[in-house]
């Protein structure tokens, strides 16, 4: 993963990163959050299934929130099926507008601080956090008033296949997390 961060440097137009099921781990996510400082046009960056953990989203997190501070905006980002579980917490970039989580075993007390960090993220659209945490937590994610940015979740409140926005259930067509712009 070091040498194809080192390689990404020189791929300024790339917009999507599609990395998932490489299980890359924490240290292959300390490597790309090295690049994803300099990486202004990424909107979308796939990592579902890489074993990476907390210390892992956290690098990855800080990288993104700097990278925005430097014009990028990272909107879509997949960690499910990883090994988070939110203990640490992690400032999402203010200009993701998809997230999953889904499939990471998170703790009742940890998903307080995934649901705080949340409410950070005003630009959020999409959220997937099916088989992550407690449905009583879950529930939170559906409070209109505390998460009025939020259009579609993908929960396990609903049934499944189902995406709710805040109340009215229609079939899912297109996953929360897809790619955006050109990959290159």
């Amino acid at each position: 993963v070091e040498a194809l961060a080192q390689i990404l440097k020189k791929c300024e137009r790339l917009s999507f990163l599609g990395l998932g099921g490489n299980q890359i781990g924490d240290k292959g996510a300390v490597h790309l959050s090295s690049w994803l400082r300099s990486a202004p046009n990424l909107k979308s960056l796939d990592l579902h299934d890489n074993r990476i953990s907390d210390e892992g989203v956290v690098g990855l997190c800080e990288a993104a929130t700097k990278a925005e501070t430097a014009g990028a905006s990272l909107e879509s980002l997949d960690l499910s099926c990883n090994q988070i579980r939110f203990e640490t917490c992690a400032t999402f970039p203010m200009s993701l507008r998809s997230l999953s989580v889904r499939d990471n075993a998170i703790s009742e007390t940890s998903a307080d601080t995934l649901i705080f960090a949340l409410e950070a993220c005003v630009q959020l659209r999409g959220l997937d956090v099916r088989n992550t945490f407690e449905t009583s937590k879950q529930r939170v994610l559906h409070d209109k008033q505390r998460f009025p940015q939020i259009c579609q979740i993908l929960s396990d409140v609903e049934s499944d296949g189902m995406v709710t926005d805040h109340g009215k259930e229609t079939p899912v067509s297109v996953p929360v997390v897809a790619r955006t712009g050109k990959e290159g």
